[in-house]
């Protein structure tokens, strides 16, 4: 999956850093991120305005920064889930998640006065009191099996997605919930089946979507004829282990989650 590095090290600590002319300088333009001719990323020394230290990979400082003052070209971020080396793409993707956090909380939420970037933590304030931290949106995905241990895998709806590729039932947990309500709910409501024997298999940052991704294998409880919510889903198959091809995306947990079932593991 796109977060495991081994053997680098992604550090996250809150630091207060001065950038050096060698360190990597992220700048984006929206859903866009600006890349040499070679699609290589910047470094400070291409750079000017102000640099926001975001973290480390190892020995490699992240900055965002606000421009790049040499010849660029734009790559939408979806391009990198698949970027080489993987550290690399692993930056731009979460470097873009407090892009998105830093942009979209310019102004107070609540008087509406400028805030400020808190020097002791990862925050942006404003004088009124009013603290907001990164965006991190608890979501479920879940692998169900039936009686014939038989894996149900979906299809997005076009043009609700633009994936098109087999999934699994997935969803963002509501105000209230825990994480099992979450799959119970999600599972009825997208393929109207009751689940039972809910647990916990792994989870993954997604900071396209400012997400954290927690994995679920259940089973069904009752009746295994499907009822597919069609405004989001186009397609809902109960799937053997032979009837699975090996998965050409290693970079969701999704796709690990198909491959494990495939494999016999679970």
């Amino acid at each position: 999956m796109i977060h495991q590095l081994n053997p680098k090290i992604y550090h996250n600590e809150f630091k207060m850093l001065e950038p050096r002319p060698n360190d990597y300088a992220l700048c984006f333009l929206g859903r866009n991120v600006l890349v040499d001719g070679n699609d290589n990323l910047f470094r400070i020394k291409d750079s000017k305005g102000n640099a926001q230290f975001l973290f480390e990979i190892d020995e490699e400082r992240f900055f965002l920064v606000d421009e790049i003052v040499v010849e660029y070209i734009e790559k939408d971020i979806t391009y990198f889930r698949y970027y080489q080396p993987q550290h690399l793409a692993f930056a731009v993707l979460t470097g873009s998640s407090l892009y998105e956090f830093y942009r979209n909380n310019t102004y107070c939420g609540r008087c509406g006065m400028p805030m400020q970037n808190h020097e002791k933590e990862r925050s942006k304030f404003c004088m009124c009191g009013h603290i907001v931290y990164p965006k991190i949106a608890p979501a479920v995905i879940v692998g169900i099996l039936d009686e014939q241990h038989r894996l149900l895998c979906t299809k997005y709806r076009i043009p609700r997605s633009k994936y098109h590729n087999y999934s699994l039932v997935a969803g963002y947990n509501e105000i209230g919930e825990t994480l099992e309500d979450t799959v119970r709910r999600e599972v009825y409501e997208e393929v109207g089946l009751r689940v039972k024997d809910i647990q916990y298999f792994d989870c993954q940052p997604w900071p396209i979507t400012s997400s954290l991704v927690i994995g679920f294998f259940c089973k069904v409880d009752g009746s295994t004829t499907i009822r597919l919510d069609q405004n989001e889903l186009c397609e809902a198959t109960w799937f053997t282990q032979e009837d699975l091809f090996p998965s050409q995306d290693e970079t969701t947990l999704t796709h690990f989650m198909i491959d494990y079932f495939r494999q016999g593991k679970i």
